[in-house]
């Protein structure tokens, strides 16, 4: 017996059904005529196995579908997290590059102060800390997430330099690198990309939106009142082209989540030949 995951969500554009499941963070397309093959067998998804056994992998190996004896998909999850968190062959470091931000989001906790900004003398330890995390036998994978404020404000003197180095020293002692960004992506140029793409690592931005392009603008805005929408989802396409993870995370109130159905089929549209 199978079920289809909670985890599971299916948009349509154009008689395609993408079908994406939250946990494997896999997205499988669909011709209409074949997703009816699993709405006419929703009650007793095994009989797919044998109609369609290619369409039966698919969404059993993207856990699209999975077993009915998975009870607790909430509880599997979190301990996949826990797992991972309490890996001993890997280590994440959080640098926070600064505090301060470009936007001014009403809902922000931060007070953008223009001195809390990383030293020189901070970046060098961190540096140690990189070399001698890797000589450590025990580490296969190194994973540094940049956080803030926007991280992206520090590009230059501060994301660059720990990344080379990282890239440099991981090498050396033949470690695996992973380099993650929490972003609002007004700042992932096409120059930032560039250089990311090209560093051996897997590098990923977890960017948010707060609703389509009237509500986003209205919440999420630069320091002279400009909308960042069109910027963000325009970084996040030249992102994608150069094979860059992207999350992007909503934040949704009631009376903004209506407003993400234009910004989800927006975002099928452009990304689906990605």
């Amino acid at each position: 017996m199978y079920k289809i995951s909670k985890y599971t969500r299916d948009f349509i554009i154009d008689d395609i059904h993408i079908v994406y499941n939250m946990v494997s963070d896999s997205v499988i397309t669909i011709a209409k005529d074949i997703f009816n093959i699993v709405l006419q067998h929703k009650d007793n998804l095994g009989e797919i196995k044998v109609i369609h056994p290619e369409l039966f992998e698919s969404l059993l190996l993207s856990k699209s579908i999975i077993p009915a004896t998975n009870l607790d998909e909430t509880a599997e999850l979190i301990q996949s997290w826990v797992k991972e968190d309490e890996n001993p062959e890997q280590i994440k470091i959080t640098i926070i590059p600064t505090v301060q931000c470009n936007l001014r989001c009403w809902y922000c906790y931060e007070n953008h102060s223009t001195k809390e900004v990383i030293t020189e003398e901070t970046i060098a330890s961190i540096k140690r800390f990189i070399e001698n995390t890797a000589k450590r036998t025990s580490i296969k994978k190194l994973v540094i997430d940049f956080f803030g404020g926007e991280p992206l404000l520090c590009f230059e003197n501060c994301v660059k330099p720990i990344v080379l180095y990282a890239q440099k020293i991981c090498k050396q002692y033949s470690k695996l690198l992973g380099i993650a960004f929490t972003t609002n992506g007004v700042l992932l140029t096409p120059d930032k990309c560039n250089f990311l793409s090209n560093i051996n690592a897997t590098t990923s931005f977890q960017i948010t939106l707060d609703g389509d392009e009237k509500v986003h603008n209205a919440v999420r805005f630069l320091k002279g009142g400009k909308g960042t929408y069109d910027i963000i989802l325009n970084n996040i396409a030249y992102a994608v082209s150069k094979r860059l993870h992207v999350s992007i995370r909503f934040n949704y109130t009631n009376k903004n989540h209506s407003s993400y159905e234009s910004t989800v089929s927006k975002l099928l549209a452009e990304f689906r030949d990605s």
